[in-house]
Parts: C-alpha cells; sequence; structure tokens
C-alpha cells in the first residue's frame, strides 16, 4: 500500500485527519509462507500481556499494569472499547478476532515517548526480565497489529473487486469504498 496524508486543523468536528491508501499489489497473500492465524495470535499476546502485566505490578508500576489489564480484557470483550480508533480501520471489514487483537495492541502501546515503558530501568535479574518481557510484549503487539489490518483483505467479507480499474458509470473505483 502507498498513501497521501493530509489533515485540516479547522475542522469543527475535530477529525482532522483524512489518509488515503492506495493498492500497489494486487492477488498477494500478506505473507505466503506463513496463514494468518488470530487466534494463535490472540493466545500469543495474552501470554505476554499476562506475564508483563504481573511484572508490572509486582514493580509497583500500576499505570503500566493498567494499561496491560486494559489490553486484556479487549482481548476477551465482545466489542473492545478501550483503545481500537475506528479510523484506522473499518471495524465492519475485521472479523472480531482482529478487533480485539487492535484494540488489546492499541491499550497495550507502551513503547516511546517521554515517560514511557521503556525509559524503565531495573536492578540485577528484574532488568533481564523487564527487557525479555519488553521484547516479547513489543513483538506480539506489532505482529497482532499487521495480522488483524491484512485481516480486512482476508476475510470473505471483503471481496476484491473483480475490476477495480473500471469507470463504468455507477461504478466505484476500489479505492473508494470507504470515502
Amino acid at each position: 500500500m502507498q498513501g497521501t496524508i493530509a489533515h485540516d486543523r479547522e475542522r469543527a468536528d475535530g477529525r482532522i485527519w483524512q489518509v488515503t491508501y492506495g493498492r500497489v499489489a494486487r492477488n498477494q497473500s500478506p505473507s505466503a509462507d506463513e496463514p494468518i492465524d488470530l487466534q494463535a495470535l490472540r493466545d500469543e499476546l495474552r501470554e505476554a500481556l499476562v506475564r508483563i502485566k504481573a511484572f508490572a505490578s509486582k514493580q509497583g508500576l500500576d499505570n503500566f499494569a493498567a494499561c496491560f489489564a486494559n489490553g486484556l480484557d479487549d482481548l476477551a470483550a465482545p466489542s473492545p472499547v478501550h483503545a481500537f480508533h475506528k479510523e484506522l480501520a473499518n471495524p465492519s471489514l475485521l472479523p472480531l478476532a482482529a478487533i480485539q487483537l487492535l484494540s488489546a495492541a492499541q491499550s497495550a502501546w507502551v513503547f516511546g515517548g517521554m515517560g514511557s515503558w521503556n525509559d524503565l530501568g531495573f536492578d540485577g535479574e528484574n532488568q533481564a526480565t523487564y527487557e525479555s518481557l519488553s521484547e516479547t510484549l513489543y513483538g506480539s503487539v506489532n505482529r497482532a497489529i499487521v495480522a488483524a489490518t491484512n485481516a480486512s483483505a482476508a476475510g470473505s467479507d471483503c471481496t476484491p473487486d473483480p475490476d477495480p480499474g473500471s469507470d463504468k458509470p455507477g461504478k466505484r473505483m476500489w479505492w473508494k469504498r470507504f470515502g
């Protein structure tokens, strides 16, 4: 995908960003060697969150533990509410497992910025545990985002337009579906 981003800071509704994507490849699976298994990714992310939440709680890092708890809640919720930005993906094109993954990943994203999770440091074995848990969570969250996003293209509810470049009257071009 390639895209363009525009913004209008003066919009009354506060929705200042507009992102337009365009397909640069067609009929290619996200990973030809590895099928998307959303349930396995949910299990992987759940395990990472359980372990890092326990570590954060043990260290008295209640704000971070709450982020991880929200991520766990999102993975189990029939309608995740903590963080999923619907502007980033159309939930009508995603299976529930993908929505849960996106919401949990966003709830549990504690990396980057001042005062973030990766600004922490510990003594002794706690540092090694922190680094291992952080690396596991970071990888799991990123895999979840990619797989959940790709699920919109792989699911049966998102059938590609057989003639996406058509300019026949009354026919919408594939990139204008969400406009």
